[in-house]
């Protein structure tokens, strides 16, 4: 194991990032298929950052083969 990984301590997440991300859950359960530019838009913020907020696993966006099939509908991709 490296010594870098064994020292690193991650830096806690800032009140603006966390404000930011409940904003985007808000967007994101009243509209599920705003992608990341709608979203960066609207809150007018950077498209990457709002890319790699909406990529957390709470927010992964359900992508169906064809629309009514049966993974669709049991919740799987």
């Amino acid at each position: 194991m490296n010594r870098s990984g064994l020292y690193y301590q991650p830096l806690p997440v800032s009140a603006e990032e966390l404000a930011l991300r409940r904003r985007i859950d808000e967007l994101y359960t009243a509209h599920p298929f705003y992608g990341s530019r709608k979203i960066a838009f609207l809150l007018q913020i950077n498209r990457k950052a709002a890319q790699r907020l909406t990529l957390a696993p709470a927010l992964q966006v359900q992508v169906c083969a064809k629309w009514g099939s049966p993974a669709c509908v049991r919740g799987r991709t």
